[in-house]
């Protein structure tokens, strides 16, 4: 089924890969609910795929699964040298879905529940403010240098704070720059306003949550982190070991195996780099004030360089997660203290929201 922004086509095939028929509707909850209604009704006991795009297929899959007609996600990346590049059409996509779904040929992707989805949208969109705000911090450092100006003199370490953004918003006032420096200042004032309320309203989406609770247990982890794990991995148990978990991560490296000969490349970077770069900030924590974790950075320093050294405490705490979410207990050398103190921190953020 491949998915576009109005039209959705559908293959239906038989166990000979004949074509029944093939259908198209438009790209709505109610159009889809129809369609896998009729073809429930017309066909039994049938299965569908779907193709991965943006996300235009969530509506697709809702549709599907609220009319009991089991569906896949199917990634176009991995699939996409199985089919044929001399025509490219979406009544030939769909067919092509059909018949590797038939040879359960057909690479998927994990489908997050539906409980775990509005947190996680939550969690992204709270990365890209950020993101916004670093772009709009640099751009207001560079007027800042072209007025000869230096954050010194506002008495404020941070550029986003409030006593340094009110001193630079008074500065040059009736040039140009001076222009251009105000609104830069009220836009990260905008997102810092954003950044907040977002943040609010995700402590109280991890106050919800027993798997947050229990992450938060893990050196270096606090409720946004926790809930950003959980709601990117989803299903924990959908990893039989951990170090399926480690290659989804992209904390190993790549291995190019022929015959007698093995070698280890670089890291992988077909992973979920969310989860990654919160591991390795995690990691930078727990080198600091958790023991075991200072023990292991210190072994595998001696014989790697620094950005390695953290990589290696970030894989084993990922593996030591899986271990506290398959066994559903906390990090057996919590810093009692101070996770007492990320969870008086977590509530007194529910308060204020």
């Amino acid at each position: 089924m491949p998915i576009g922004k109005n039209k959705c086509v559908v293959c239906v095939t038989d166990e000979d890969d004949n074509k029944k028929e093939t259908i198209s509707y438009d790209n709505t909850y109610a159009s889809a609910l129809e369609c896998a209604k009729s073809l429930k009704a017309k066909y039994g006991g049938c299965r569908a795929a779907c193709e991965a795009t943006g996300s235009l297929w969530q509506k697709n899959v809702d549709a599907f699964e609220e009319a009991k007609v089991p569906i896949v996600l199917a990634n176009p990346l991995k699939n996409k040298w199985m089919i044929q590049k001399s025509a490219k059409t979406d009544k030939i996509d769909a067919y092509v879905l059909a018949r590797l779904l038939r040879l359960n040929a057909l690479h998927t992707c994990y489908v997050t529940p539906r409980h775990l989805r509005g947190p996680k949208l939550l969690q992204r969109h709270r990365v890209d403010l950020v993101q916004k705000r670093t772009k709009a911090v640099v751009a207001l450092r560079d007027m800042l240098e072209r007025l000869d100006l230096r954050l010194s003199d506002s008495g404020s370490r941070s550029i986003c704070g409030p006593q340094c953004l009110d001193w630079i918003s008074r500065q040059a006032a009736g040039h140009i720059e001076g222009f251009i420096l105000r609104q830069c200042v009220d836009y990260v004032r905008h997102l810092n306003g954003q950044i907040d309320e977002a943040e609010r309203k995700i402590a109280v989406e991890a106050n919800k949550s027993e798997n947050v609770h229990l992450l938060m247990s893990l050196t270096g982890l606090d409720y946004f982190g926790a809930l950003l794990l959980d709601t990117e991995i989803g299903d924990w148990s959908r990893f039989p070991d951990p170090y399926q978990l480690v290659s989804w991560v992209g904390m190993c490296p790549r291995v190019y195996q022929s015959g007698d000969s093995k070698h280890y490349g670089r890291m992988k970077k077909d992973s979920n780099r969310r989860v990654n770069w919160m591991l390795i900030q995690v990691a930078h924590s727990a080198i600091k004030h958790d023991p075991k974790m200072a023990v292991l950075y210190e072994r595998a320093r001696r014989n790697h360089p620094y950005a390695i050294a953290v990589t290696h405490v970030a894989r084993r705490m990922i593996i030591v997660a899986w271990c506290m979410m398959t066994r559903r207990e906390k990090y057996r050398h919590v810093n009692e203290a101070m996770y007492r103190k990320k969870l008086r921190k977590l509530k007194s953020r529910c308060k204020n929201a």
